[in-house]
């Protein structure tokens, strides 16, 4: 169980999971304005963000974290190694969180400048 314990605390301080979670946040925030702001905020929507983003993201950032980690243990101790590859695994939920903000806030009004 000590070890279930030191990874879970691995994960959690990881910058990778920080950077989703953020994310998250912001996303929440963004789309919760956005729907305010349209007149269409309704509370099960918060229930579906939370299954459809929320649970995916971190649920399989951190599968995907601990198999890395667990499984390059014993093959590859290179621990910078592992940070690449756990980050390249982050980029693409990173990538549509961004997205998904830029639409928010785009319903919202806020216009990206140019240049």
């Amino acid at each position: 169980m000590d070890t279930f314990k030191v990874l879970l605390l691995e994960f959690w301080r990881a910058p990778q999971t920080r950077t989703i979670l953020v994310l998250i946040l912001l996303d929440l925030v963004a789309g919760v304005m956005a729907a305010i702001r349209a007149g269409l905020f309704r509370w099960k929507e918060l229930a579906r963000f939370y299954r459809t983003n929320v649970l995916p993201y971190v649920l399989g950032y951190g599968v995907a974290w601990s198999l890395v980690r667990i499984g390059w243990i014993a093959y590859i101790p290179e621990v910078w190694l592992q940070q690449v590859v756990q980050t390249l695994l982050v980029l693409p939920m990173v990538a549509s969180l961004l997205a998904s903000i830029a639409e928010n806030l785009k319903s919202l009004g806020v216009k990206r400048e140019a240049g």
